[in-house]
């Protein structure tokens, strides 16, 4: 079964309306809904924003249903002159950029006893890829960082930030927590900000969330049903 992990309902407006068969869910205090596509559950979930209620609606699908698979799909900071607003990235990795136990030998940004960064399930990494070719023609490659707070030009050296091209609020934990169940994962970003452009990443945010989130439920769509044609069936 395939889990999908999402932010904000605002980030997929009407995402139920994609799906013939659909039935609201709360688990755990995370709402959600169950999908059924060709006589096969989808599971979603809207986590909110953070790393600590990333991980706890991680946990809260991998406990109540038979997800094998978990996605996640929402907006993303650029911090990279590479990587501009409305586009989709593709993370090939995901790791922290605030954590710093390096005083005990593990390198910045490496949670003690846990890798020093994640690394994302191929399969869906070219199923996410396939799907948004639709829609742009070039992909950069790269790391996405996750912190606790929304990064912008005016705090941006308070993070580790040198191996990313993109930050979040979400995917790592999400990641860290699949790693650790053995349930593959991997996420699709909208580039939603630039430190880069003249606007504060915080405005940009709101505009380009809002003018471009149907098509962010339209790839979840597509997405989940091409990986119950081509995964679920199959068993």
């Amino acid at each position: 079964m395939l889990g999908i992990i999402i932010s904000l309902p605002a980030e997929v407006p009407n995402i139920e309306k994609y799906f013939e068969k659909n039935q609201k869910i709360s688990i755990n205090g995370f709402s959600g809904y169950i999908f059924e596509i060709m006589q096969k559950n989808v599971v979603l979930l809207f986590c909110g924003v953070g790393k600590a209620n990333a991980a706890s609606a991680t946990m809260s699908l991998i406990n109540n249903f038979s997800v094998s698979s978990i996605i996640n799909i929402g907006s993303a900071g650029s911090i990279s002159k590479k990587l501009n607003p409305n586009v989709f990235f593709v993370p090939s990795s995901l790791n922290y950029i605030d954590v710093d136990a390096s005083c005990f030998g593990y390198k910045v940004n490496q949670v003690p006893h846990e890798p020093e960064s994640f690394e994302l399930s191929n399969r869906i990494r070219q199923l996410f890829l396939e799907i948004i070719k639709e829609y742009q023609e070039n992909f950069i490659d790269g790391s996405c960082g996750t912190s606790d707070s929304f990064v912008s030009k005016e705090n941006l050296n308070k993070f580790n930030v040198d191996k990313c091209i993109a930050v979040d609020m979400e995917s790592t934990a999400i990641a860290q927590v699949c790693n650790k169940m053995k349930i593959e994962f991997a996420c699709v970003k909208f580039i939603s900000d630039s430190i880069y452009a003249n606007e504060s990443s915080s405005k940009q945010w709101s505009n380009n969330v809002n003018q471009d989130n149907k098509l962010m439920s339209e790839i979840i769509f597509n997405v989940a049903n091409k990986y119950v044609y081509l995964f679920d069936l199959e068993k």
